[in-house]
């Protein structure tokens, strides 16, 4: 699909089968994707924490190659986010239409203030889970959201990965999006908002 907006959506057939856990909540975030798409062109996406073993999709959920696919296909920009050099250069390889960015999620997104005017779509995966102590990663999820906030507009979308029960990831930015008056379109193992 070119950018005219005919046929915004990626198709997710060979794929769902495959992301396991995430599979509706990436059938939802899509169907997002393609609504805001219709409704004011292309978009900026941005995703902390990238590509790091082709082929995981049930483990990582690849989710670099289906936004790379998403933004080629609508003429959209993907930003893509990690510290970690040898995952930066999978995703310069696999993705070459992304803007990746090698350092630090928070650091690299409060940066990105000084280039970007909007995040219409933020996807918070960095930072491993234990999930034995899931604290550190939470909070440093809420950090990428803090220092992201500034561009993010209403209905802006933002998904957080791997939470189960009320623990993961998104604990701490679930809390914060329910404060705000976020409208909650994924409550599984991602979690998903729409900005107020």
């Amino acid at each position: 699909m070119a950018a005219d907006g005919q046929n915004a959506a990626v198709d997710l057939s060979p794929y769902l089968g495959k992301l396991g856990l995430r599979a509706n909540a990436f059938a939802t975030l899509f169907e997002l994707l393609k609504t805001r798409f219709e409704q004011k062109g292309p978009l900026t996406l941005v995703e902390t924490g990238c590509v790091r073993q082709l082929e995981n999709w049930e483990g990582d959920g690849n989710s670099t190659i289906l936004f790379h696919k998403f933004a080629e296909q609508t003429g959209s920009r993907l930003y893509t986010i990690d510290i970690d050099a040898d995952h930066c250069r999978l995703a310069i390889e696999n993705c070459p239409g992304a803007i990746v960015v090698c350092g630090d999620s928070v650091a690299e997104l409060y940066r990105l203030r000084k280039s970007l005017s909007a995040i219409d779509f933020l996807y918070l995966d960095s930072f491993d889970l234990d999930w034995n102590n899931p604290h550190p990663s939470a909070l440093h999820h809420l950090k990428e959201l803090c220092a992201a906030a500034p561009l993010l507009c209403p209905g802006s979308i933002v998904f957080v990965d791997d939470n189960a029960n009320g623990a993961g990831k998104g604990m701490y930015v679930a809390e914060y999006m329910r404060a705000i008056g976020a409208t909650i379109v994924s409550d599984g193992y991602c979690l998903g908002f729409v900005w107020p």
